[in-house]
C-alpha cells in the first residue's frame, strides 16, 4: 500500500513540478485535468505506469480500448497486442488528435481506425496499420501534413470522408483491390500526391468515389497498375458499368478502349483527362452520364461501329459526349463527313453529333420523328440540312452554332422548333418549308431563332 502512494506521489510531482516550453513538433506537457484520471486508474491498475499509453478495460469483457496518449513521451508509439494480458481491440475517436508522434506502430488487431484518431498530428511521418483493419474512419488522418505515403492493407474495405484530407506531404498512396467505397473529400488538399497504386483494374472502377476528391487521381494525375503507369486502358470483358470518377483526372491515358457489355458510363467518370486522344465506344453503351469527358482537351477521335446505337445514347450533357472535344467520328475505322443515318432510327437523341465538326452533309430517314435538343449543336462543317416529313419536332440548341449552315428543308410536318435550335447560324440565308406561309406562320418557333426567321423563307406548298 504505501508503494502505491508513493507510486501516486511521483506522478503528481511530475505533473506539477516543471513547466517546459516545447516546439510544434515536442511532445506537448500533459494536461493537469488528467489528475483524477491517473488517480483513478492507479486505484483500478498500477501496471498503468508501465504501459504509458492511457487504456481502459471495456465494460463487462476482457478487452482493452486505448483511450490516449497518456504519459507517454516517446516520438514512437506502438499500440500493443495485449494490455495486462487482455487484447487490445479498440481505440477511441480522437485517440492521438494533434499529439506530436512521429511514428506509429499499430500491433493490436483492430478491425477499424475511428474517427479522427490520427488527425492533426503534424508531425507524423510513418504509420504501420495491421492486417486486420477492414475500415479508415472520418477524418482519421486528417490534417498529418508531414506523412509522405501510406500502405492501405488489404481487407480495408471502406475508407471515410476526409480521411486524408490536406495531408499535403503525402505524394503516393496504394488501394488495395478490397476497397468498395471512399468517401467524399478523402484526399480533399492532398496537392503533393503524384502516384495512386493499385493492382486490380477491374476492383478501381468498382469503387464507389463519393466525389472528385474522393479519388486521389485528382490530384495525383498518374495511375500505375502493377506498377506500371497506366497510359493505354484496355477496359477488361465482363465489366457493365464504369462507376462515376473512375479515372478522373488520370493525366496520363492517351487512350481508352471500352468492351462490348458496358452499358453505362458514370457522372465524370474520365473528367479531365487531359492526355486522352482516342477513345471507342461499344455499340452496347445505353447511357453516358453528366460530364463524362468534361476537360478532355486532347481528344481527336471517336470510335463507333454502329450509327444506329450511337443515336440511342442517352448522353446528360455536351460533356458527356466525348465528340464535344474529339470533333472527329469515326464509323469502323472510316472519318464520318457525309452522314447517313440508317432507316429504322426514331429519333436522334440529344447532344448526339454535338461538335462533330467533320460532318458536311446529313440524311436523316423517314423513320425518325424527332430531332432532341442539341442533336447537331456546334457541327460547324455542317453546310446544309434536310428534315424529312416524319418529323414533327426540332430540339432546342439542335443546331446551334452550325456556323456554316446556307440552307435549311424543313418539311410542313414540322409542327415546333425549339428554343434557339438555330441561334448563331449567321451563315443561313435560305429555308425552303414545305407547307404555305399560313402553316409556316402556325408552327411554333421559340425564341433565339431569328437566324432561321431573318432568312429567306420559300414557300415549296405555294409553288405547287
Amino acid at each position: 500500500m504505501k508503494k502505491k502512494w508513493l507510486i501516486l506521489l511521483f506522478t503528481v510531482m511530475f505533473m506539477f513540478g516543471s513547466i517546459t516550453v516545447f516546439s510544434s513538433c515536442e511532445f506537448a506537457p500533459f494536461d493537469l485535468n488528467a489528475k483524477s484520471m491517473i488517480e483513478d486508474t492507479l486505484k483500478k491498475d498500477l501496471s498503468y505506469l508501465k504501459t504509458d499509453l492511457a487504456y481502459e478495460r471495456i465494460t463487462g469483457k476482457d478487452e482493452i480500448c486505448i483511450t490516449g496518449i497518456g504519459m507517454e513521451t516517446s516520438k514512437h508509439i506502438v499500440i500493443p497486442k495485449k494490455v495486462k494480458g487482455m487484447p487490445v481491440v479498440d481505440i477511441k475517436p480522437n485517440c492521438f488528435k494533434s499529439s506530436a508522434v512521429e511514428k506509429v506502430t499499430i500491433l493490436a488487431q483492430l478491425t477499424s481506425i475511428p474517427t479522427e484518431a490520427f488527425s492533426g498530428m503534424s508531425c507524423l511521418t510513418s504509420i504501420v496499420i495491421p492486417d486486420s483493419i477492414t475500415s479508415i474512419g472520418n477524418g482519421a488522418f486528417s490534417d498529418c501534413t508531414s506523412l509522405t505515403s501510406i500502405t492501405i492493407p488489404d481487407g480495408v474495405t471502406s475508407i471515410g470522408d476526409s480521411a486524408f484530407a490536406s495531408c499535403t506531404s503525402l505524394t503516393s498512396i496504394i488501394i488495395p483491390d478490397s476497397v468498395t467505397s471512399i468517401g467524399g473529400s478523402a484526399f480533399s488538399g492532398c496537392n503533393n500526391l503524384t502516384s495512386v497504386y493499385i493492382t486490380d483494374i477491374e476492383a478501381w472502377w468498382n469503387i464507389s468515389f463519393a466525389d472528385y476528391y474522393a479519388n486521389p487521381l485528382y490530384f495525383a494525375h498518374n495511375l500505375y497498375l502493377n506498377n506500371e503507369l497506366v497510359t493505354e486502358l484496355k477496359i477488361p470483358d465482363g465489366i457493365t458499368s464504369i462507376v462515376d470518377s473512375a479515372f478522373a483526372y488520370c493525366r496520363s491515358l492517351t487512350n481508352i478502349t471500352i468492351p462490348d457489355g458496358v452499358t453505362s458510363i458514370g457522372d465524370s467518370a474520365f473528367v479531365s483527362c487531359s492526355s486522352l486522344t482516342s477513345i471507342e465506344i461499344p455499340d452496347s453503351v445505353t447511357s453516358i452520364a453528366g460530364s463524362a469527358f468534361f476537360g478532355c482537351d486532347s481528344l481527336m477521335s471517336v470510335y463507333i461501329t454502329d450509327i444506329e446505337a450511337w443515336c440511342n445514347i442517352s448522353f446528360a450533357d455536351y460533356y458527356a459526349n466525348p465528340l464535344y472535344f474529339a470533333h472527329n467520328l469515326y464509323l469502323n475505322n472510316e472519318l464520318v463527313t457525309e452522314l447517313k443515318i440508317p432507316d429504322g432510327v426514331t429519333s436522334i437523341s440529344d447532344s448526339a453529333f454535338v461538335s462533330c465538326s467533320s460532318l458536311t452533309s446529313i440524311e436523316i430517314p423517314d423513320s425518325v420523328t424527332s430531332i432532341s435538343d442539341s442533336a447537331f449543336a456546334y457541327c460547324r462543317s455542317l453546310t446544309s440540312i434536310e428534315i424529312p416529313d416524319s418529323v414533327t419536332s426540332i430540339g432546342g440548341r439542335a443546331f446551334r452554332n452550325c456556323t456554316s449552315l446556307t440552307s435549311v428543308v424543313i418539311s410542313d410536318s414540322v409542327i415546333s422548333i425549339g428554343e434557339g435550335a438555330f441561334f448563331l447560324c449567321g451563315r443561313l440565308t435560305d429555308v425552303y418549308y414545305g407547307g404555305t406561309q399560313a402553316e409556316w406562320e402556325k408552327i411554333t418557333i421559340s425564341g433565339g431563332n431569328e437566324d432561321l426567321t431573318n432568312a429567306t423563307i420559300h414557300f415549296l406548298g405555294e409553288e405547287n
